[in-house]
C-alpha cells in the first residue's frame, strides 16, 4: 500500500495525521489486508460434526396451554383472574 493510497483514505474519513502517524497507520492497515487475505482463504464448508438438526418437527411444535396451579402463585400474583395473569395492555 502506498501513501496515496493511505492519503486518500485518510481524506474520505477526514483525518489529518503527521507523516510519522502516516506511516503508523500504513503498517496497521497492511497488517490488516494481510490478515484479510488469511480469512478469505478459510475452508467455508461446514463440518457436519457440528451441525444442529434442525428440522421442520423441532421448530413447528404443537403449542398447547399448560396449567400452572400452585397456591402462592394466585396469592402473590399482582393481577390474578380467570387462572392466569392479568397485565395492563400495551398499544
Amino acid at each position: 500500500m502506498s501513501n496515496i493510497d493511505v492519503n486518500a483514505i485518510l481524506e474520505l474519513s477526514c483525518l489529518n495525521l503527521t507523516d510519522d502517524r502516516k506511516a503508523e497507520f500504513t503498517g496497521q492497515l497492511e497488517k490488516v489486508l494481510d490478515y484479510m487475505s488469511v480469512l478469505n482463504n478459510v475452508n467455508e464448508t461446514p463440518d457436519t460434526k457440528y451441525e444442529w438438526p434442525i428440522s421442520k418437527d423441532v421448530v413447528t411444535r404443537e403449542d398447547a396451554p399448560k396449567s400452572f396451579e400452585h397456591p402462592l402463585v394466585e396469592e402473590n400474583a399482582p393481577d390474578f383472574k380467570e387462572g392466569g395473569f392479568s397485565v395492563p395492555r400495551i398499544v
